[in-house]
């Protein structure tokens, strides 16, 4: 973790520790002072677990690729009840070229059981790539993750927002704000998948980082195309 993340990391422990009105106020001023502060990244190494540094930008930075936002619904961990989720998954290039991967959940249902936990992972996963993970400023009214994790394989990378922590859990109405996981990837998929409420709703068509490139067409399906095209443009001269 860069020099500059650890001292104010240090000091939120101190006042989450306090657990008083006035360590939740000074955590929101030190957390828009840190987000003022040069990018802070934390390396999420497989099998560890790190606090989520706020970014140094409200928005997420780079080149927008794509970007996809899909409803998932389901019965979650408490029998009888629907909830429903907005989840918005986004591939970005940096300027050297690598890929970061911004998700950002609203949990639209009323009544049903705060979101305590969200993983990423799928067919194309994280695994073999390296990865550090930062969270924004936005939406300011957003529920920041207290953690993030990653299993010992590497491949799925969860972010926790737990009850008990400063914040706690995204209840009914509310949103995470977005978090994002840098990788050194250069291609992506979106056959990934984000299960949510633990093992109680799983989803695809999620952004995420693989090391096939995307396939192009063959050199003699290209004189195919090639050879169509000049025949429609013969029959639109005929006609």
């Amino acid at each position: 973790m860069p020099f500059g993340c650890r001292p104010i990391l240090n000091l939120l422990r101190t006042l989450i520790a306090m657990n008083t009105y006035f360590a939740r106020a000074s955590f929101l001023i030190l957390a828009t002072a840190a987000s003022a502060q040069a990018l802070c990244q934390a390396p999420l190494l497989p099998g560890t677990m790190t606090e989520v540094p706020f970014a140094s930008t409200a928005s997420p930075t780079g080149e927008l690729l794509r970007s996809y936002t899909d409803m998932i619904y389901g019965r979650g961990d408490t029998p009888g009840i629907t909830f429903y989720v907005h989840f918005t998954s986004e591939v970005w290039r940096q300027t050297d070229g690598t890929l970061s991967f911004v998700y950002l959940l609203e949990h639209m249902s009323s009544g049903a059981e705060p979101i305590q936990r969200f993983s990423v992972g799928g067919y194309s996963n994280f695994s073999g790539f390296s990865v550090s993970v930062e969270q924004g400023g936005s939406p300011a009214e957003g529920v920041p993750a207290s953690s993030a994790s990653r299993t010992a394989s590497g491949k799925t990378v969860s972010f926790d927002y737990g009850a008990g922590t400063l914040f706690g859990p995204i209840v009914p109405n509310q949103s995470s704000r977005y978090v994002t996981v840098y990788t050194d990837a250069i291609y992506y998929a979106g056959n990934g998948t984000v299960s949510i409420l633990g093992d109680g709703v799983t989803a695809g068509n999620v952004f995420v980082p693989t090391s096939i490139p995307p396939s192009v067409p063959e050199p003699a399906s290209m004189a195919a195309l090639g050879l169509g095209a000049v025949a429609l443009l013969r029959r639109r001269k005929k006609g």
